[in-house]
């Protein structure tokens, strides 16, 4: 069973690995498909060798555990006298022992629910802050939020009864991915170490978030470099850039036909001697911009 420890990634650094590995349960590959589930309740599961709670217990997961296992088709269940309904992990004819899990308690309460193991990056695109709980069920105890704009390492997502879809962190807490209403929380976010160069003529500006109501916090004019840290690409299609320092920048316009605003860059730190004969000009920017200075024949100039 893995133990639970925050790892929240900060920006410009990567997060520890996840505290959920994902545990694979052994079974013939052959009879049947491959299937993963999560673990919902809030006091964990037991792993039985029969359909009851009395049966011997073979393993023990946490609450937020992912694992996968060989289901024949359909899966098989049984109704215990407590109501309960119980699934088998082994598919029928293995040679592996046994193994059950409670899915539903006697009162209709899921212990485990189909999931899908997603382990990565997301940024919160929501319009004010989410609350991160102990657990998926609603009244749960509230351990903290995620600010518009934060990334987040996710490990796992299930659809709840109230048709939400919840998502485990790598610390164990749990938030809503998409709610009920359909209302998107969160976009895959991908670690980047580049520095970006300002292409907008018109220079950029610069956000506090991600979500429709974002704030400006200043604004960066055409040349300026600026060190990424995170990228993200929204449902309309856009790419923002997350720079170091927790700020967002959008990479591209679509309302632009020439829509880049920003395009990554490569440190060099080199001098460089000019063999041309002729004196070449320093413009302001890439894109033919004024002229601030000349480098004569034989002239070194260092490239950043």
């Amino acid at each position: 069973v893995a133990s639970k420890r925050a790892g929240t990634p900060s920006p410009g650094r990567p997060a520890p690995p996840p505290a959920f590995p994902l545990m694979v349960v052994q079974a013939d590959h052959e009879a049947g498909v491959c299937a993963g589930f999560l673990v919902v309740a809030e006091e964990g599961v037991r792993i039985h060798a029969g359909p009851s709670v009395v049966s011997e217990v073979l393993d023990e997961l946490d609450c937020g555990a992912v694992f996968t296992t060989v289901l024949q088709r359909p899966l098989q269940t049984k109704i215990d006298r407590d109501e309960a309904e119980w699934a088998r992990l082994t598919a029928e004819g293995s040679e592996e022992q046994d193994r059950w899990v409670m899915v539903h308690d006697g009162d209709g309460r899921p212990r485990v629910a189909p999931a899908s193991y997603i382990e990565g990056y997301f940024a919160c695109v929501a319009h004010s802050d989410l609350q991160v709980a102990e657990t998926w069920e609603p009244g749960s105890p509230v351990v903290r939020e995620i600010r518009p704009g934060q990334v987040v390492n996710g490990i796992a997502q299930f659809e709840g009864p109230d048709g939400a879809l919840h998502m485990v962190l790598d610390d164990g807490a749990w938030t809503v991915a998409i709610t009920s209403k359909g209302k998107v929380n969160f976009a895959p976010a991908q670690q980047v170490t580049d520095n970006y160069l300002v292409v907008a003529e018109k220079g950029v500006l610069v956000y506090d978030n991600l979500s429709g109501h974002p704030w400006t916090t200043r604004y960066l004019p055409y040349g300026r470099w600026v060190c990424g840290a995170w990228t993200c690409e929204q449902e309309d299609g856009s790419a923002w850039l997350m720079a170091a320092s927790g700020e967002w920048i959008p990479i591209s316009d679509q309302d632009e036909d020439d829509h880049h605003l920003l395009l990554p860059g490569v440190d060099i730190d080199t001098h460089y001697v000019n063999v041309c004969g002729i004196a070449l000009p320093i413009r302001q920017g890439v894109r033919g911009g004024p002229v601030v200075g000349k480098v004569g024949p034989g002239e070194i100039a260092h490239g950043e």
